[in-house]
């Protein structure tokens, strides 16, 4: 076991205002994937291994901005250099939680880690906004002075569409934080930082994968009709669980689904046609919730904010 230690430039102006163009026209929906982890790590192409070999929690967010975590060639984040380190992800989530705040990444992405050298772990059902289609996710090569793989900004929306299946290869990189050339995790700092770098053919690794990332489409919640969707209106929000719905649209409320960050239905109502719907929300806890409201056939999807 390893040993835990103690987000412009006119570029962007343009890119938020295509994202903004093409939600207006095409209007925006909202997918949900499965995604895993698999690991290959082994001793003929990546050297010995350690004893306890194993990874730590993955952890990352969707988001907007390419390289918003973490860019190759740069220097890690405190968050990225203590998952590289000690797997600790505490300091990740927070860099995460700023970034969901200033409205750059939509949530914050926890799964379980592998808990050998080869293994597999899965996040099923998870919801991805087409506004915040690029995916990052890291994880520790444990243990290990400061090496990990990752996912970085991939992008969910290709040639207009979601991706529906997909297979991305790993590779080991070195966050440029600690010094050591084995699999150890008691080493000197590195002074002055260095920047993320690739340890393709650098012992012990070779220029085989470590690891893969594979992510299945399975469906698509809703396309929002932007016109349409400005005809639903919920309030307060954020709220303290207590919220209304009010329909200015010619159709009237049938249904109300709401689910987690992760896909799982947590709420359901089956309305009698009506334009304002008030819904008690105070058993589920604090966090981001997507309301789906269903007016015959079609459909609006809300997020929402429970504190």
């Amino acid at each position: 076991m390893y040993i835990m230690k103690s987000t412009y430039n006119i570029s962007l102006l343009i890119y938020c205002s295509f994202i903004m163009f093409t939600s207006q026209v095409f209007g925006q929906s909202v997918a949900t994937y499965n995604i895993t982890f698999t690991s290959v790590w082994n001793a003929t192409d990546h050297g010995t291994l350690p004893s306890g070999a194993h990874w730590s929690n993955l952890v990352g967010a969707n988001h907007i901005l390419a390289n918003e975590f973490l860019q190759m060639g740069t220097m890690a984040t405190l968050g990225v250099e203590n998952v590289a380190e000690v797997g600790v992800n505490t300091q990740f989530e927070n860099e995460i939680n700023a970034s969901i705040a200033a409205t750059n990444s939509e949530q914050l992405i926890n799964m379980l880690s592998v808990s050998t050298a080869t293994g597999s772990v899965t996040i099923s059902n998870l919801e991805i906004d087409q506004q915040y289609p690029l995916l990052t996710l890291i994880s520790m090569i444990a243990p290990s002075p400061d090496w990990f793989i990752a996912l970085n900004s991939y992008d969910l929306r290709q040639g207009g569409d979601w991706v529906s299946n997909a297979t991305i290869n790993l590779f080991a990189y070195d966050a440029g934080t600690e010094e050591g050339t084995a699999y150890s995790t008691s080493n000197a700092a590195t002074l002055p930082q260095e920047n993320i770098t690739s340890l393709v053919n650098i012992a012990p690794f070779n220029d085989q994968i470590i690891g893969y990332f594979t992510i299945n489409l399975v469906s698509v919640l809703g396309i929002k009709d932007e016109l349409f969707d400005r005809e639903i209106t919920l309030y307060p929000n954020p709220s303290n669980g207590f919220i209304s719905l009010n329909n200015s649209s010619i159709n009237k409320i049938d249904k109300i689904e709401i689910y987690d960050l992760i896909g799982k239905q947590v709420h359901k109502e089956i309305i009698n046609n009506q334009r304002i719907v008030d819904i008690d929300l105070t058993e589920l806890n604090s966090g981001i919730y997507l309301v789906k409201v269903y007016l015959g056939e079609r459909n609006s999807i809300k997020k929402l904010i429970i504190k």
